[in-house]
């Protein structure tokens, strides 16, 4: 997948039918992070004083400096004046000026690499991940996955089975968090497709395939060593990929 580099003084055109996934590299240099710091709100930044590490509080603090920007960008307002409240299980939502804004988003990182995605008409759910050994791997799998996800996973060749996992981990949290239904769901009461080679697809939702196809999924590598997702609370959509300079 090609994701087209840009920085966004202006947004990209975003149509009803579209959805935009953003790239971040998180890790920038210090010149960069003062400045982002300067469209971080009080909460973000006593937020970020809580990190053990300094490593990671930089990376949380350049994650929504760059998601101001970005939501920003497609408002058409100052970064620094951009609000955010919460839906019932804690999904972030944007405010400008008080006012709820019609603009979907949603925000992962993992390690070095943050993941946004925009919709303009409909809830999305976004997850990226670092791909790496996981001793316990098939044991999380049997806990959250769908029969038929465990299944598939176990019948992979050995060398497959990582990417895979992350595959269908990376779908199941984008779905869920496009939901907005925090804990709720259950991650064993869906189903979705576990070949991390073909299309991404929502199969069933407690075994009712229709309540599925309300849902558009996409499934992809935007780097090496590195899955992501998203899910779109539309029956079709246009994904496009960039990468935040």
């Amino acid at each position: 997948v090609h994701w087209q580099h840009l920085a966004p003084v202006q947004a990209p055109r975003l149509a009803a039918d579209e959805v935009h996934l953003w790239l971040i590299e998180l890790d920038a240099p210090a010149a960069g992070l003062h400045v982002l710091d300067g469209l971080l709100d009080a909460s973000e930044r006593e937020r970020a004083t809580r990190f053990v590490h300094a490593s990671d509080a930089g990376r949380y603090r350049v994650a929504h400096g760059q998601l101001r920007r970005l939501l920003a960008a497609y408002v058409g307002v100052d970064p620094a004046s951009l609000d955010f409240t919460t839906g019932h299980a804690g999904k972030p939502m944007l405010q400008v000026g008080g006012i709820a804004s019609a603009l979907h988003f949603n925000l992962s990182h993992s390690g070095a690499y943050g993941l946004v995605g925009v919709s303009r008409s409909a809830p999305i759910g976004v997850d990226i991940e670092c791909v790496r050994p996981i001793a316990e791997m098939q044991q999380i799998a049997d806990s959250n996955f769908a029969v038929a996800e465990r299944t598939a996973l176990r019948s992979l060749p050995e060398e497959l089975r990582e990417d895979a996992f992350f595959a269908c981990w990376t779908l199941k949290e984008a779905y869920v968090k496009g939901l907005g239904l925090g804990l709720s769901m259950p991650l064993q009461a869906f189903e979705v497709g576990m070949d991390a080679a073909g299309p991404a697809r929502l199969i069933s939702v407690k075994g009712n395939p229709r309540a599925a196809h309300e849902w558009t999924l996409w499934s992809g590598q935007p780097c090496p060593g590195v899955r992501a997702a998203a899910a779109v609370h539309a029956m079709s959509a246009q994904f496009h990929n960039f990468a935040l300079r």
